[in-house]
């Protein structure tokens, strides 16, 4: 048998040769960067909020359907009127903040689309109306009182203008509405205790010949209702920012508490065939450290950076948690194949601060 023999220097680099191999060798195909892996976990993140807040587990598996250009102009009206009525209620929340905190706030108007129900179990077809109780509630510390609520029911959508057909605005098209007040059964629904059940599903008592207009009515929203919530005071005001970006982040403010953000499009998600708008979005997250006097949200948030200071064993440091958010209103169809339009007060902060 013959013997080898190398010098030391080559001995030891043969020694390291099984160190450095991985090193060398090209990464698998199917491994992750690290931040491929990180954007992956960021988008999960979103997908599985978006979903709780909807109630659903997995997307809803619905086949678009294909609208006339006269309700797409419908719907993109009533997507706008949702985001502006949000944006107010913050407004109005905002320029009331110097108010007594023994004192009532500003009502909150809530514009929401539920759903109807066709039920065929009484001896004539009847309507009933379906609402989570999130939904109407979504965003409020404590329960609210309904000061006012009102029912509109579309009976006759607008109909695609031919090129014969003349009209001054293409607003014009307006649907024929039929308003109902049920600020008594949504009062009575809150007030019920033990604590309500979370879907209402409410008879609605309706003449026969507006049943049978509904029946005939297209796939689409057939109802929104318009609620004005009454907050009761709890503690001290929130502070006038409710829409004001971070403006200590955007001049930078390193590795401490602050808004972070990336854009997400509902495509890079997989939900651009059942999410109609809005087709991105500013993803935003509170992050970062909250060192001694650093953004305080109370009293409190100071004396526990103070005793975490001298005793990192009795409390932990103050955390980094939104201070104020921009609304957001998806458009999407849901589990019944209805065109949906869900409301999200809490979801993108505009400022942080630790507490």
């Amino acid at each position: 048998m013959l013997g080898l023999s190398l010098p030391p220097r080559e001995l030891r680099l043969l020694s390291l040769l099984p160190l450095l191999l991985p090193l060398l060798l090209p990464p698998p195909s199917g491994a992750a960067e690290p931040g491929d892996r990180e954007r992956s976990e960021q988008l999960e993140a979103v997908r599985s909020a978006i979903l709780s807040r909807l109630g659903l587990s997995a997307p809803p598996d619905v086949r678009p359907q294909l609208l006339s250009s006269a309700e797409v102009r419908r719907l993109q009206r009533r997507y706008e009127e949702a985001l502006t009525q949000l944006r107010t209620n913050q407004s109005l929340e905002a320029t009331g903040s110097g108010r007594s905190s023994r004192s009532p706030r500003v009502p909150k108007v809530r514009i929401l689309m539920p759903k109807l129900e066709l039920s065929r179990d009484a001896p004539h077809e009847r309507f009933h109306l379906l609402l989570l109780r999130k939904a109407l509630t979504a965003g409020t510390p404590e329960e609210p009182r309904v000061l006012r609520a009102q029912l509109r029911l579309f009976l006759q959508p607008p109909s695609p203008l031919t090129p014969t057909e003349w009209a001054p605005s293409p607003l014009d098209a307006a649907p024929q509405t039929l308003t109902l007040d049920l600020t008594r059964p949504l009062q009575r629904w809150l007030r019920r205790r033990p604590a309500p059940a979370s879907l209402l599903r409410l008879p609605l008592a309706l003449p026969p010949n507006v049943t049978r207009e509904l029946l005939r009515q297209p796939p689409g929203p057939r109802a929104s209702l318009r609620v004005e919530l009454q907050e009761l005071p709890r503690g001290a005001p929130r502070r006038a920012r409710a829409l004001e970006p971070d403006k200590v982040c955007g001049e930078g403010g390193g590795r401490r508490c602050c808004v972070r953000s990336q854009r997400v499009s509902f495509k890079e998600i997989g939900w651009d065939s059942w999410v109609l708008a809005p087709r991105e979005f500013e993803m935003r997250f509170c992050e970062g450290s909250c060192p001694q006097g650093y953004r305080p949200a109370s009293m409190h948030a100071q004396l526990k950076a103070r005793l975490h200071r001298l005793s990192p064993a009795l409390a932990g440091p103050p955390c980094c948690v939104p201070s104020a958010y921009e609304p957001m209103v998806l458009m999407h169809y849901g589990s019944d194949g209805q065109i949906a339009f869900t409301p999200y007060e809490d979801l993108l902060p505009t400022g942080c601060h630790c507490a």
